[in-house]
């Protein structure tokens, strides 16, 4: 059975604990939702459904399972496309935020983790797809295990994940982390963020997602013995979510 539906994040009954992802226009499919120790079962209304015949004798397996787009800004809604054998389920849950140190912390947005099972008999496939809701404003960490060095400084480089992070969430100012100088190379631009944490708007309105590259300068003492050097940098990106217009 190859469906359609629409996910919007409203708010729930229980705020403190954040969004709870509504679902429009599905199939009557169980939907339950875990908030800690509580949970509720809702159930939706109309089907949007494509019946597709499968031959032989086959157990049950998920083929394939989107939602798009994984990350919304407020007010947004997501759609999500499945196609299963067998009777589908899908359940959330609401992840805790990741533990982070005090200063560069993430804020500014609830993460889902959705899970579709298809069940026949005692046989059972899954698959799961994370969905991201951001505020108008927030925090993420920029954060990447060191991997070369060159001269007296340590590089730390990789990419923020383009297909989470789309063009639409864009940097509104960086900090360092770790009390410690940091270079930011990104988007073909740079900027030098002191260590005591002082923002910077060098790189505002470039995306979040994509290619960076972190530099520090060694100490004396971590030059002379390597145990002692950085293994990763980080640093804090505060940004924008801006709402598709249609």
């Amino acid at each position: 059975m190859i469906t359609q539906c629409k996910l919007r994040p409203v708010v729930n009954l229980w705020s403190k604990f954040g969004y709870n992802p509504q679902m429009l226009n599905c199939p009557k499919v169980k939907l339950e939702t875990h908030f800690l120790k509580y949970r509720s079962t809702l159930k939706s209304g109309s089907v949007v459904a494509i019946m597709s015949l499968f031959v032989g004798c086959v157990g049950p397996a998920v083929e394939s399972f989107r939602i798009t787009p994984r990350v919304l800004c407020e007010g947004e809604s997501a759609v999500a496309n499945w196609d299963v054998r067998g009777k589908a389920s899908m359940t959330f849950l609401v992840e805790p935020e990741p533990a982070g140190k005090q200063t560069c912390r993430a804020s500014g947005k609830e993460t889902f983790m959705f899970r579709l099972a298809a069940a026949s008999g005692r046989k059972e496939d899954e698959k799961q797809v994370e969905l991201v809701q951001l505020h108008p404003v927030g925090a993420e960490p920029i954060v990447f295990g060191t991997n070369r060095m060159e001269g007296d400084q340590v590089v730390a480089s990789g990419e923020k994940n383009p297909e989470l992070w789309t063009e639409r969430v864009q940097v509104a100012s960086l900090a360092a982390c770790d009390n410690r100088n940091i270079q930011v190379r990104h988007g073909a631009r740079a900027a030098m963020l002191p260590a005591g944490g002082a923002p910077s708007g060098e790189l505002a309105g470039t995306p979040l997602a994509g290619e960076w590259e972190l530099r520090s300068v060694l100490t004396s003492d971590e030059q002379r013995n390597s145990t002692l050097r950085p293994k990763e940098l980080e640093i804090l990106a505060t940004f924008a979510c801006t709402q598709v217009t249609r």
